[in-house]
């Protein structure tokens, strides 16, 4: 977020925003929407009433968070061992960085290099934990088909710190072996503390499936009557109502460069004001 809360420009409906006395309830709708039935231009509405005040949103990202394909990556300058910067990334909704190509390394360290900071290290989601010198990934597919590391690192090490390698289970990738991996103890104190990337998945445009109409036409009795009795029978057909679904993609959290998205056909979209 920016550092000013002075909003110095909006765009708020003529009756929405400041100085209005609420279509609801004028002192509890304290959160901003932009309609797109109106324009696109702000209304305000309450920040916690219920699903009938549920609507898309839209996310921003500061420097330190960037799109590649269909995740969102996330460098912390917090250092922790690899265990606490695992359980970080989870607790914000992600994991540790898959560095899955060749592709994916290139575009990582150049924008770690943007930022012309250059620490000790950070730690990747790759660990050969369960067993040894099969490293693999966290998540999904873990057969790791692309690796990036230092020469002496990885599968087959000596070990730096402990002479078998069996303790240094964990991957980073380090700054001043040109972005190269190493591994390391994956806790083991402060000496083996590293800031580290996670990964989010990207958000994504829902679009919302047309409305279907089904119909169901009942049985008409035909049967001759037992008693000499005349009526007629019509076949009724009973329309159940439209269905439509909409769905919102869960986010990552923070804040700017990070291309925001939006559910298609929704009525408003809430911002941060």
């Amino acid at each position: 977020m920016h550092d000013s809360r002075t909003m110095t420009y909006s765009n708020w409906h003529p009756d929405q925003g400041p100085n209005r006395h609420g279509f609801f309830f004028g002192d509890i709708q304290d959160c901003a929407m932009i309609r797109s039935d109106d324009h696109f231009r702000w209304h305000d509405g309450p920040c916690n009433a219920g699903p009938a005040f549920h609507y898309s949103f839209i996310c921003q990202y500061d420097q330190n968070t960037w799109e590649f394909g269909d995740i969102c990556i996330q460098v912390h300058y917090s250092t922790k061992d690899w265990d606490d910067a695992r359980a970080y990334c989870r607790k914000l909704g992600g994991d540790l960085l898959e560095v899955r190509s060749s592709e994916m390394q290139l575009f990582v360290q150049n924008h770690l290099k943007a930022t012309g900071k250059k620490p000790a290290g950070y730690w990747i989601g790759a660990t050969d934990r369960h067993h040894e010198d099969r490293w693999e990934w966290l998540n999904g597919d873990k057969t790791m088909r692309f690796s990036n590391w230092e020469k002496g690192q990885g599968p087959g090490q000596s070990g730096f710190f402990f002479s078998d390698g069996s303790l240094e289970d964990c991957a980073m990738m380090r700054p001043d072996a040109g972005y190269k991996w190493h591994d390391g103890p994956c806790a083991g104190g402060f000496a083996f503390h590293y800031d580290f990337l996670c990964q989010f998945p990207s958000p994504a445009t829902v679009v919302t499936p047309t409305p279907t109409t089904s119909s169901t036409t009942m049985p008409t009795d035909t049967s001759a009557p037992t008693s000499p009795v005349t009526s007629s029978v019509k076949s009724t057909t009973v329309t159940s109502a439209p269905v439509t679904t909409k769905a919102s993609t869960a986010l990552p959290t923070t804040t700017s460069t990070a291309k925001p998205t939006t559910t298609t056909d929704a009525v408003g979209v809430i911002i941060g004001g």
